[in-house]
C-alpha cells in the first residue's frame, strides 16, 4: 500500500495515508507529499467513528482499504458517512482460512463480517486466482465484482539488493544460508520450517535465518532450544531491507498455512533466487507456475519440506525470461487500481 500510495501520487492524484497509529517500521518509506491522518487508535475498529468524521469533512473521490477488518470498517464507514465516496477493497489472503489456524476470536469474527461488508463496497479486489475463488466461494461475492490484482514489486529491488550483506552468515565463507521472511505468526508455520530444518541438519551442513518479527516468537526460541540447533539458526527480528540477504541466500523458503499472494516470492524470482514454498492456498502455485520456477510441497510436511531444501542448496541461481513479471510491477498494477479507483464518468 506504501509503494501504491507513492506512485498514485507520482501520477498526480492526492493521496492521503489513514493510519490507526502514525508509527512504524514503513513511515520512512512514504513518498513525500502524501498526507499521513492519524486516527489515534490502538485497533482499526475503535478507528471508525474518527474516519466517518473525516469522510465527511474530506469527501474524498475513493477510499482504498487492505487487510478483512480494515475493510469492514471501511466499508461500514463510507456508508455511514453518506455518498460521494468509491470505496474499494483489497483482500490479501484466503479469508475462509484465517480461523483454522488461530484461536483469536477477532480472526474468527471477520469472515461473517466481511460475508456483510464485501458485497456493500464499489468493487473488491483479489490479489491472487485463489483469493478470488475464496471470495466467491465462502463469501457469496459474485465474480463480476472480484477484481484480481496482485501486490507490485517493490520498485528498486536489485539497487536494495546490491548493498552490502547485512548478517554476518551471508559472507563469512560458512555453510549455506536458507532465508525465511516472514511475520512471527501462526499463518506463516514458522514450526514447521524449523522441525524440517533440524532434520536437514541431520544429512548436511546449513543455516537457517529467519527475517520477521510476531506474537509467536517466544515459542519459537523454546522450539529452536528443544530441537538442539540453535548455533545454526537466527531469528534475526524484523530488517526493513531483506533484500541483500535474499540476493545471497543459497534459497529462500516459505513454509506457511495460507496465503494470499506471497510477494516475498516474487521478488526472490526477481533476484533469481531458488525457492521452496509449500504449496498452500494460495498463491505459491500461481507465482511459481505449477513449480516451474520452484519446488513446491505439501503444507505441514516436514519431511517433505526438508528434502526439498537438502535439493535446493544446489539448484543454480536463475534468470527469468524476460516479461515473466510484467504482470507484478508497479506500473501495471498501478494502472490497473486506478481503473477501480476513478469514478467511471472520468476513468482514464
Amino acid at each position: 500500500m506504501v509503494n501504491l500510495a507513492g506512485a498514485l501520487a507520482a501520477r498526480g492524484r492526492p493521496v492521503t495515508l489513514l493510519v490507526a497509529r502514525p508509527s512504524g517500521p514503513l513511515r520512512a518509506l512514504v513518498a513525500p507529499g502524501i498526507e499521513i491522518v492519524d486516527l489515534n487508535r490502538h485497533r482499526v475498529a475503535a478507528a471508525l467513528p474518527a474516519l466517518v468524521q473525516w469522510l465527511k469533512t474530506a469527501r474524498p473521490r475513493a477510499i482504498l482499504s487492505a487487510c478483512a477488518n480494515s475493510n469492514v470498517v471501511a466499508v461500514a464507514a463510507t456508508r455511514l458517512a453518506g455518498g460521494g465516496t468509491r470505496c474499494v477493497v483489497c483482500e490479501q489472503t484466503t479469508l475462509s482460512r484465517v480461523k483454522l489456524d488461530t484461536r483469536r476470536l477477532r480472526h474468527h469474527l471477520v469472515p461473517p463480517a466481511a460475508r456483510w461488508a464485501y458485497p456493500r463496497a464499489d468493487a473488491v479486489v483479489a490479489v491472487s486466482g485463489g483469493v478470488a475463488e475464496d471470495l466467491e466461494a465462502a463469501l457469496g461475492v459474485g465474480s463480476e465484482h472480484i477484481h484480481v490484482i496482485p501486490n507490485p514489486l517493490t520498485p528498486g529491488i536489485e539497487a536494495d539488493a546490491g548493498q552490502a550483506p547485512n548478517h554476518p552468515w551471508l559472507d563469512d565463507g560458512g555453510p549455506p544460508v536458507l532465508l525465511s521472511v516472514a511475520r512471527l505468526t501462526a499463518a506463516k508455520d514458522i514450526p514447521n520450517l524449523l522441525r524440517a530444518f533440524a532434520r536437514l541438519r541431520k544429512v548436511r551442513p546449513a543455516r537457517l535465518l529467519v527475517l520477521g518479527e510476531g506474537e509467536e516468537r517466544r515459542g519459537l526460541q523454546a522450539l529452536v532450544g528443544e530441537l538442539g540447533n540453535g548455533a545454526d539458526v537466527d531469528l534475526a527480528g524484523y530488517s526493513p531491507n531483506p533484500y541483500p540477504a535474499m540476493a545471497a541466500a543459497a534459497a529462500l523458503v516459505l513454509s506457511s498455512l495460507r496465503e494470499g499472494l506471497p510477494t516475498v516470492l516474487v521478488e526472490a524470482l526477481s533476484l533469481g533466487t531458488p525457492i521452496v514454498a509449500t504449496d498452500c492456498p494460495s498463491g505459491p502455485r500461481e507465482i511459481l507456475d505449477g513449480g516451474r520456477l520452484g519446488r513446491l510441497v505439501p503444507p505441514r510436511d516436514p519431511i517433505a519440506l526438508a528434502r526439498a531444501m537438502a535439493a535446493v542448496i544446489d539448484d543454480r541461481r536463475s534468470t527469468l525470461p524476460e516479461g515473466a513479471l510484467a504482470r507484478y510491477s508497479l506500473d501495471a498494477v498501478t494502472d490497473r487500481y486506478l481503473e477501480l479507483l476513478d469514478p467511471p464518468a472520468v476513468a482514464g
